[in-house]
């Protein structure tokens, strides 16, 4: 399905019934590994050293702040502790992967309160990946065709999570594959203008 196929009434679903409730504009947009800091190119991590990594990693001054009745959104301790690991689970997938991997509303929110912090977040970051996981809160938002990709990535998300872990990610809602056609149609992430688009829109950009 190419943009402009979708009605305005369409789109203003999309909107209220995925981006709010399912999943979010924030996308990991993960470069290359950089170099060292002795100017050493980072070597690659396997798959079960990153999942050690991400483990070992010190959440509980991102979950305290959750759990704040003020200045956090006031979590039990139950909720925290079930949102830092769907945080770690959703770490794993995005830097295990060829492909980006989106977060659902819950996990960005944890993932915002990580990044807040920002000498840790860099700090974690380095010390899991390597590098810094980027956060990119306009993917979905510029325009039809980012959306229709928005749509795509997050069903990709869907589908790699659950092979992952066995669990559902997300509920999607019925009527999708009803207003989005060949939506389940195989599709290449890495090709060119997929998250670019270009990258940051400017306030000419409408959905509407």
């Amino acid at each position: 399905m190419s943009a402009g196929s979708l009605s305005p009434a369409t789109l203003r679903w999309i909107q209220k019934e995925l981006i709010q409730h399912a999943c979010t504009g924030g996308v990991p947009c993960r470069p290359a590994p950089p170099s060292g800091p002795a100017g050493g190119h980072q070597t690659e991590i396997g798959r079960e050293e990153l999942r050690s990594r991400i483990e070992a990693l010190d959440l509980d001054c991102i979950k305290f702040k959750l759990m704040h009745p003020t200045e956090g959104r006031g979590l039990s301790r139950e909720e925290a502790d079930h949102l830092e690991i769907l945080y770690r689970r959703f770490l794993f997938m995005a830097v295990s992967g060829e492909n980006p991997f989106m977060p659902t509303m819950e996990i960005d929110e944890v993932w915002h309160a990580h990044i807040l912090d920002t000498a840790k977040y860099r700090e974690d970051c380095e010390a899991a990946f390597g590098f810094i996981l980027d956060h990119f809160p306009y993917f979905g938002l510029r325009g039809e065709e980012d959306m229709l990709n928005m749509v795509r990535l997050f069903m990709d998300s869907c589908r790699r999570y659950e092979q992952e872990y066995g669990e559902q990610y997300a509920e999607m809602p019925d009527q999708l594959r009803q207003l989005i056609p060949n939506l389940d149609d195989p599709f290449d992430f890495s090709e060119p203008g997929f998250l670019s688009l270009p990258e940051r829109p400017g306030l000419e950009v409408s959905l509407a």
